[in-house]
């Protein structure tokens, strides 16, 4: 039998976002006013899964449930604004973009003188499950290509770890239960990674890429209550 562990209470069907990493073409990720008028920033529709991860986070450390909305926040509201702010928290620039960039290069199995990407993955498996053990969420980042292009570190990944199993089927794989953004309220998404660094990791994420390895994020918590703030004011509730 695996040992298996799920962080108590958490499942993405009650504790993720209910809506999808999805946006029109060209809405802005982040609409600041000014004396001048607003100022628009970014593109929301390239994604903001990383936003989207650590909101939930935000949301399961402070006992809070999500909004109950299943339908992407508009441009220029306040819960657009702090999924962006959290996505820039994500990347905790500017040493994890070059984390990002550093597994990018990288091999996906060993080398006589580089370690794979593969190797990495399975060396940081034992400090995710010790976040889960402790019943804390454990945002990761999902590796996917292999490119030296900077502007290909977009092509990333990044969901939230609640749980765990491990198998020795003759196989030693460790599956990790996630919360993927691009697939809202699903709660059997997990990604299964080879503890012996002979294999790709297996993802079933909604990506155009395959998995080629994962990472905690360093991250810390903030208040989510501004995600409400919108409805609160406006007296209605939230949609959905």
């Amino acid at each position: 039998m695996p040992d298996t562990k799920l962080v108590r209470g958490f499942l993405p069907s009650s504790s993720g976002l209910h809506f999808p990493n999805s946006w029109p073409k060209d809405t802005p990720a982040l609409v600041v006013p000014t004396p001048l008028g607003h100022l628009r920033f970014g593109d929301a529709s390239r994604g903001l899964c990383g936003g989207m991860v650590l909101t939930a986070a935000d949301l399961w450390t402070a006992g809070r449930p999500p909004p109950a909305r299943t339908e992407a926040p508009p441009a220029g509201s306040r819960e657009l604004n702090f999924l962006t702010r959290r996505l820039l928290d994500s990347w905790d620039l500017p040493g994890g973009a070059f984390r990002y960039y550093e597994c990018m290069n990288l091999p996906d199995a060993d080398s006589s003188s580089r370690t794979g990407v593969w190797r990495r993955t399975a060396e940081l498996l034992p400090s995710i499950c010790a976040e889960l053990d402790a019943d804390r969420v454990c945002p990761l980042g999902v590796v996917t290509v292999k490119s030296w292009r900077p502007t290909d570190l977009g092509k990333n990944h990044q969901v939230l770890a609640y749980g765990y199993s491990r198998e020795q089927d003759g196989q030693d794989d460790m599956v990790l239960n996630v919360y993927d953004p691009n697939q809202p309220d699903v709660d059997s998404v997990i990604i299964r990674c080879d503890t012996t660094a002979q294999r790709a990791p297996e993802g079933q994420l909604d990506i155009p890429h395959p998995v080629r390895g994962v990472f905690p994020i360093r991250w810390s918590p903030h208040d989510p209550s501004g995600l409400l703030a919108d409805d609160q004011e406006s007296g209605r509730p939230p949609d959905g």
